[in-house]
This record gives structure tokens, C-alpha cells and sequence, in this order.
């Protein structure tokens, strides 16, 4: 019976040892899921430290570049606060040449008023011209266009009222131009789409556009008045090489005394329906049509191109005394006051712009005959373009 017994306790510890063996496996692959859990977390942890290592790296390199930034923005500002104490200067001196030239045409009105109306106008060289911070501020622009542009600019000078010698203080530089491009930009069959104009934006001091030689040689061959008004102009800014000089030596061959007549009387006429017929009337825009119908009594009378100058039209054009004196009151008013200024109907002028302007129109000019061969321009462009 004990050894019966004896079996049976054997057995059940033969069962208990079996069962502990079987936890003792189960805890072993237990211990070995945990050791490949903790190598997955070593590498884990090992592949965070390197990014944390990477993020301290790239986060100095930030604070570097934040460093470089910030020490750029603090000379920007320094240049910022430079210029804008510049820009203070240049304004300041800006109203101190305004304020001279006021005073000079001020003087200018006290000796006009003193002297025969037969010299009513100083010479325009007498005024004061184009101040020099100004002229060279206009030669910088132009630099910067035959740069920009890859051009060269063959003639450059003032058209307007600036040139006309009728400006106000407040008056803007018209500043005009011709220029030529490398020979390779003609040499394309597309050449008529090319654009022929550089223009720089306009604010109220400058207005700076230029033609391309080809253009400014078609208009010249259609005696177009404003590039001959350019090439007569008392304020050149730039003159390089032949150009301008050829086509002056050309112009009275050249020259359509029609088509000058047709525009100038074309320009009187929209001044006088544009602005002649208000109770107020701008002073500038008087001389805006006088000027026009002074140059087509210079056509009509025989006397070749039309001058630039209002001071030669008027000198040459034969004039009542009565008519001068109020023309040079008019200028008074103009150099003296503002581009804006305005006032009553100058009786005398606004007569004699009406009749004129009738008896112009009565009488219309007839054909000039043959026009002169276009192969001499035709010269001077390849001249010019391979020089």
C-alpha cells in the first residue's frame, strides 16, 4: 500500500516537475521576447539621440544664421537711415534751387518790365539751365538705360518747355533720346515687331524716353517736327559721334514744310478746343498754342525748319508791339507762377490765335513736289549702326 502510494506521489511530481518545466520554457521565450523588445528600444533610443544630436546641430546652425540676419538687417537699416538722410538733403537743396530760381525770375520780371518789348526775352542761355545735381542725375539714367538695354545712345537732349524757354519752377525734364542697338538686332526678319522705344517710368520730375535710330531715320525722312525740334534743342545732355550733327546738315534737304505745317497747325487746334474757350485759362496752354501758330507763320513766311527756341519765333515772325508786350507778360506769368496757374482771356493773343488759326486753315499748303531719295539715310543708318 506505501509503495502503491509512494507511486502515486511519484507521479504527481513527475506531473508537477513536467508543468514546471513547460512555465520554465514559457518563461524563457518570455525573457528572450523581452530581449528583442529591449534591442528594438536600444536601437530606438540610439536612432532618437542621433536625431537629437542632428536637431541641436541644425538648430545651432539656425541661431548662426539667425546671427549673420539679424547683423545684415542692422546695417540695412543703418544704409535705410543714410539714404533717407540723403533723400532729406537732396529735397533741402531741391527747395533752395527752387527758391533762387523764383527769386531770379522775379528779378527777370523787374528788368523785363524796365527794358523795350524789342528785347522782351533774355537770351534762354542767360537763365539759369539745368542744375548740375540734376544734369547728372539725367547722365546717370542714361547710363543706366544704354546698360540695361545693351544700346548707345547717339544724342540725348531737353525738348518741352524747358527747351522752348517758357518753364515754370515746377516745370518737369522732358528728356528725349536717339539710340542705336548692335548691327546683329537689325539683321532679322522680324525687325519691324522689335520694339523701337525705351521708355522710363514717369514721376513728376522726370519724363525719359528714346527712339532707335531706324525709327528716328523713317521720321526724320517724314520730317517729323519734334525729332527736328530735339536736334535744334539749347540743352543737350549727350551728343556721341555724328548723328545729330548729319542730320542737321541734312534737315533742309530733308525737311517737308507741309507736314510741319500740317502738325503744328494740327496742335494748335486741339489747345484751342481742349482749353481756350473756359472762363479760365491756363496760362501755359496760351503759350501751347501760340507756340504752334508761331511756327506755321515761320513755314508760311519761307524761313526753313522751325527753331526751337519761342524767343526766335517770336523774333521772327513780324509781331505788332502791342502783341510782344502781351506775350511777355504772359511769360512773366508762366516762369513766375505754376504749371497750374490760370486766368482771364489774354484779349490781344487769344485774337490773334483765333484769326491765325482761321486764315491757316483757309489756306491750306500745297504739295511740296518730288521727295528727296531715302538712300542717304539709308547711308547714314548702316554708318552709324557699324560704327
Amino acid at each position: 500500500t506505501q509503495n502503491s502510494e509512494l507511486r502515486t506521489q511519484n507521479s504527481e511530481l513527475r506531473t508537477q516537475n513536467s508543468e514546471l518545466r513547460t512555465q520554465n520554457s514559457e518563461l524563457r521565450t518570455q525573457n528572450s521576447e523581452l530581449r528583442t523588445q529591449n534591442s528594438v528600444l536600444s536601437t530606438q533610443n540610439s536612432e532618437l539621440r542621433t536625431q537629437n544630436s542632428e536637431l541641436r546641430t541644425q538648430n545651432s546652425e539656425l541661431r548662426t544664421q539667425y546671427s549673420v540676419l539679424s547683423t545684415q538687417n542692422s546695417e540695412l537699416r543703418t544704409q535705410n537711415s543714410e539714404l533717407s538722410t540723403q533723400y532729406s538733403e537732396l529735397r533741402t537743396q531741391n527747395s533752395e534751387l527752387r527758391t533762387q530760381y523764383s527769386v531770379l525770375s522775379t528779378q527777370y520780371s523787374v528788368l523785363a518790365f524796365l527794358i523795350p518789348h524789342s528785347s522782351f526775352l533774355i537770351p534762354h542761355s542767360s537763365f539759369p539751365m539745368i542744375p548740375e545735381n540734376i544734369r547728372s542725375k539725367i547722365n546717370t539714367l542714361l547710363d543706366g538705360i544704354e546698360s540695361d538695354h545693351n544700346v548707345r545712345i547717339l544724342y540725348a537732349c531737353e525738348s518741352g518747355s524747358r527747351a522752348w524757354g517758357f518753364e515754370s519752377h515746377d516745370s518737369d525734364f522732358d528728356v528725349r533720346f536717339i539710340y542705336a542697338r548692335p548691327a546683329d538686332w537689325y539683321m532679322a526678319i522680324d525687325v519691324e515687331r522689335k520694339r523701337d522705344v525705351i521708355e522710363l517710368p514717369v514721376d513728376e520730375v522726370m519724363d525719359i524716353s528714346g527712339w532707335d535710330l531706324r525709327k528716328a531715320l523713317q521720321l526724320f525722312y517724314k520730317s517729323n517736327p519734334p525729332l527736328h525740334e530735339w536736334l535744334k534743342s539749347p540743352i543737350v545732355y549727350r551728343d556721341a559721334g555724328p548723328c545729330a550733327e548729319r542730320l542737321r546738315d541734312l534737315a533742309p534737304v530733308i525737311y517737308n514744310p507741309i507736314a510741319a505745317h500740317h502738325h503744328y497747325l494740327s496742335m494748335a487746334g486741339n489747345n484751342v478746343r481742349n482749353y481756350l474757350n473756359r472762363e479760365q485759362i491756363p496760362r501755359k496752354k496760351y503759350l501751347y498754342a501760340l507756340r504752334p501758330i508761331l511756327a506755321v507763320r515761320w513755314i508760311e513766311q519761307g524761313r526753313g525748319v522751325v527753331p526751337t527756341e519761342f524767343q526766335k519765333l517770336v523774333e521772327g515772325t513780324d509781331l505788332t508791339p502791342a502783341l510782344i508786350d502781351e506775350i511777355a507778360d504772359l511769360l512773366r506769368q508762366k516762369r513766375a507762377g505754376g504749371e497750374i496757374e490760370a486766368g482771364p482771356k489774354l484779349p490781344l493773343i487769344h485774337e490773334f490765335i483765333e484769326s491765325e488759326k482761321a486764315r491757316f486753315e483757309s489756306n491750306p499748303p500745297t504739295s511740296p513736289g518730288n521727295r528727296p531719295s531715302v538712300e542717304t539715310l539709308n547711308e547714314l543708318f548702316r554708318e552709324l549702326v557699324s560704327g
